[in-house]
């Protein structure tokens, strides 16, 4: 014998109120509009039919399956903040392709790390500098065959660096060595946001780019 539910007067075994819970909860979702999704074992159905639950009101539950569910997982797994020493890594990893010369590598190294949007004062007090395409165009207006880096100090703290770093090369032909200090911060959003403080130097490419950005 099955256990038995007498409320209301009735007398239903448990597996019958089960079965009329489970109708009143497909009809409830076929009201709602959720998707049928295509996925064939039990498990992922469910956790699908559970994220869809979870879901912002105001937005839309992709049509998730097979290898597209697990590429959208993928790309879910890489937003985020990197680990200290991702960041530690990475910042060594830039001295090393701009010193190269090796811009395609360089964007691509930044890309793997940052997962969100860039922006970046560059330095402080002038226009800030949002997007790939202008860390692209910061690359390509700064004098990199002549321009050196050397990391003398790096702090790296949970999801902040902190560098000072010896920046050597010419200007119009005179040479210049000077030190910026450099913060990075990554957020949970995969976003970051990059500070340098440095005297800028008169006369350069850079100056003048940031000179005309000022300007808009």
């Amino acid at each position: 014998m099955g256990r038995s539910d007498t409320r209301r007067g009735g007398s239903r075994t448990l597996s019958g109120v089960v079965a009329a819970w489970r109708r009143g909860a497909r009809a409830d979702e076929d009201r709602l509009g959720v998707p049928e999704l295509p996925i064939c074992s039990q498990g992922t159905f469910a956790h699908a039919r559970m994220v869809w639950r979870a879901r912002p009101r105001t937005g839309k539950m992709p049509m998730v399956s097979g290898r597209q569910g697990e590429r959208i997982r993928r790309e879910g797994d890489r937003m985020g903040v990197p680990t200290p020493e991702q960041i530690r890594s990475g910042l060594e990893r830039h001295v090393e392709l701009w010193n190269a010369g090796d811009k395609d590598t360089w964007l691509a190294m930044w890309q793997s790390l940052i997962t969100g949007e860039p922006t970046m004062e560059d330095p402080v007090g002038t226009p800030l500098k949002r997007g790939w395409e202008q860390m692209s165009d910061a690359w390509d207006h700064s004098p990199n065959e002549a321009w050196k880096l050397t990391i003398e100090t790096l702090y790296v703290c949970a999801n902040e660096a902190a560098a000072v770093i010896r920046n050597d090369g010419n200007i119009d032909g005179t040479p210049i060595s000077m030190r910026s200090i450099e913060i990075y911060a990554f957020h949970d959003d995969g976003s970051s946001h990059t500070k340098t403080y440095f005297d800028q130097p008169a006369g350069g490419e850079y100056a003048q780019w940031n000179a005309d950005l000022a300007r808009g």
